[in-house]
């Protein structure tokens, strides 16, 4: 198995999780997957087959009340557990952006050496406009 590469950003935060964290993410990896998916309607495809034939004494009968109060309560719990999933993949987002834009501040202070190091003397960088600046102070 190949280990998971993580954005350098995130490994520090990845490796700190606490138990709750880390069953917060397997439980909402199941729950928006494919496979659970197809559990969950083979799932209700046999309650509603075993309620409606007579094979089976019907402990829930048509209108399935116990069925629907089953999927609240499965509602209920997976609700805040997706919230908290979201929200670490927020601040997830938003340490990679921060690095991303450490790198990306880097990577130009080096073009700007080499240019001056390759380039001969009478020609010069000019630096876009910092639109983002302009828009945040209302211009």
């Amino acid at each position: 198995m190949r280990p998971t590469l993580r954005h350098p950003a995130n490994q520090l935060r990845h490796a700190h999780r606490d138990i709750g964290q880390r069953a917060a993410d397997m439980v909402t990896g199941f729950m928006g997957s494919w496979r659970f998916i197809g559990l969950q309607s083979v799932f209700i495809i046999a309650w509603i087959v075993l309620n409606v034939t007579a094979l089976v004494r019907h402990w829930d009968p048509y209108p399935w009340i116990l069925l629907n109060l089953l999927f609240s309560v499965q509602a209920a719990y997976a609700s805040p557990l997706i919230l908290l999933a979201q929200n670490r993949q927020v601040e997830h987002d938003r340490d990679a952006a921060e690095h991303d834009y450490a790198a990306n501040r880097e990577a130009l202070s080096l073009i700007y050496r080499i240019h001056d190091a390759v380039a001969p003397p009478d020609t010069a960088i000019t630096d876009p406009p910092d639109h983002t600046t302009d828009q945040m102070k209302g211009r």
